[in-house]
């Protein structure tokens, strides 16, 4: 069963949403790997439950920058899991 909220050394707060399990273990993973003290929010229509469909939109904060090849490996490995 999932909590309100995940945390590990970087905050992950994912409330009610309509992301699968593994999906969110990948993202806080994924993440936590690239910038372990960053802070993961999820935002927009997949956390509204009376949604339909809609794209996975993420704010990750930082202390730094994070390099778009980075954010672009992390898009490329997403979908080639999970589609």
């Amino acid at each position: 069963m999932l909590n309100d909220h995940f945390t590990c050394q970087s905050t992950f707060i994912f409330r009610k949403m309509r992301l699968l399990p593994e999906q969110i273990i990948f993202i806080k993973n994924y993440l936590h790997n690239i910038k372990p003290n960053a802070q993961i929010y999820l935002f927009g229509s997949r956390v509204d439950d009376s949604a339909k469909g809609g794209d996975i939109d993420i704010l990750l904060l930082t202390d730094e920058l994070m390099e778009k090849k980075k954010i672009r490996k992390f898009r490329v490995d997403f979908y080639k899991r999970f589609g």
